[in-house]
């Protein structure tokens, strides 16, 4: 037995009491903010516009990573993307990352590992309650 879907309209969701609040173009990322396993991130930064808008809506995110390419440190993105914490559980997954990505984890250690064109690149980062942290991996063009 199929559960029955409810659609709200905004004027629907007014006559309930629902509290609906009007959303300009500017106040929305131009990349999504998704939840992977119970891990909110958002990816994108395609363009200056997209990392302004990321960056205004970092806030939530405790790691933010980068990933860049070749001699000019240009960005890479369509990256597979996995983190691992201290116990080597595999807590986060993304199968076209960048060249951005900001994810909230909680407190602790974190094994980061990247692949770009058949190239895996790793680097460690920690995560401090009330504090961002970031990483960059990179990929000399040659490997690519």
């Amino acid at each position: 037995m199929t559960t029955p879907k409810i659609l709200l309209t905004a004027a629907a969701a007014l006559a309930l009491g629902a509290a609906v609040a009007p959303v300009s173009a500017q106040d929305m990322p131009s990349v999504p903010q998704r939840t992977h396993i119970h891990t909110s991130y958002q990816n994108g930064g395609i363009g200056k516009e997209q990392i302004a808008r990321m960056d205004r809506h970092m806030q939530p995110y405790d790691l933010r990573l980068t990933f860049s390419e070749g001699p000019h440190n240009a960005y890479a993105a369509g990256l597979q993307l996995n983190i691992y914490n201290a116990k080597g559980e595999d807590v986060f997954a993304l199968s076209d990352a960048g060249p951005l990505t900001d994810v909230k984890l909680p407190a602790g250690h974190y094994r980061v590992v990247a692949d770009f064109g058949g190239v895996q690149r790793s680097g460690s980062v920690d995560i401090q309650p009330g504090q961002h942290a970031s990483l960059n991996l990179h990929w000399p063009k040659d490997e690519t």
